[in-house]
């Protein structure tokens, strides 16, 4: 899930966020635990026929997070440039809540870089990004938090993508990482680690495609 606030569905708006993220610095708040499903329980495999060349991908949930990887016939590169580049992050959100950058540029990431963008889960609201792991067409993540002055309050969460070289393409791994987000009891209510773990599939099935679709187009001119 190419997404940069929080996981899953929103609709309930960015106040209940808020709500809950000021009943947690009081203490107030109250979080059931939530059994993890069979379907997203650790080591379990999931074939995929959507695109061809990218034969299997694999997830995994916990209470730190979820992260699921995909092996995807292109090269590190071309994978970490759609990653680099906020502008196209849009194209392969698989949540469908990331629009675009709040500042429409071709700026390209790189380590400490920070990036608005705006997003829409029922409400329109904006997220403000810093790359804190940068390894070229290898690693990149960035923390995700709210905009100042609730920023201290709400947010911390870290999507994190790595590329991995293997036999016929990339081994691209997407984590959701709630180790350091100020909601962690939050975000594992309601089913939403799975919902996460779905957009986060359809992510990396949108990139798959988007560089297979690129690869099979004819050079211009030909």
């Amino acid at each position: 899930m190419m997404s940069h606030g929080g996981g899953g569905s929103r609709s309930s708006g960015y106040r209940s966020l808020q709500s809950a993220a000021f009943a947690m610095a009081r203490g107030t708040a109250r979080f059931p635990r939530q059994p993890c499903e069979p379907a997203c329980r650790p080591g379990r495999l999931v074939h995929t026929g959507t695109v061809v060349k990218s034969r299997w991908r694999r997830a995994r949930v916990d209470r730190r997070g979820v992260t699921v990887e995909r092996l995807i016939s292109a090269p590190p590169a071309a994978i970490f440039e759609l990653l680099a580049d906020p502008g196209q992050h849009p194209r392969i959100d698989g949540s469908g809540s990331v629009k675009g950058p709040q500042i429409d540029n071709s700026e390209r990431l790189t380590l400490g870089a920070r990036f608005g963008m705006r997003m829409q889960a029922g409400l329109p609201y904006s997220m403000m990004n810093t790359v804190i792991e940068f390894e070229q067409d290898r690693r990149i993540a960035w923390q995700t938090t709210a905009p100042a002055p609730i920023g201290r309050l709400v947010g911390g969460r870290i999507w994190r993508y790595e590329l991995i070289p293997a036999e016929g393409g990339t081994l691209v791994k997407e984590t959701w990482d709630l180790s350091r987000d100020r909601q962690r009891p939050f975000l594992q209510l309601f089913g939403l680690p799975a919902k996460t773990k779905a957009n986060m599939e359809r992510t990396l099935e949108r990139i798959s495609t988007l560089l297979q679709t690129a690869a099979d187009k004819p050079p211009t001119g030909a």
